[in-house]
């Protein structure tokens, strides 16, 4: 009978670990749209206000990547009967 592939031990966890990643990455983006949000930050600290922008770029490719990797598993998964 021909071996039936399953999901590896890796993917498995990385799988269960991603959702509180997502939950994460979310939860700081959050908090740094709300410092942007934040009219003190333009006018106490305008030199940061790049750094929080590319921060927010950056949390949003993450997030996206991280979506995008836990559906390609997810799919993965239950094509195999893992």
């Amino acid at each position: 009978a021909p071996r039936r592939e399953k999901m590896g031990y890796k993917e498995l966890r990385e799988l269960d670990a991603l959702p509180a990643t997502i939950a994460s990455l979310e939860s700081e983006l959050a908090a740094v749209e709300r410092r942007l949000a934040d009219p003190a930050l333009y006018a106490q600290s305008p030199a940061e206000v790049q750094g929080v922008v590319a921060r927010q770029e950056a949390l949003g490719k993450e997030i996206e990547t991280a979506m995008a990797r836990w559906e390609w598993l997810e799919r993965r998964k239950e094509e195999l009967g893992s």
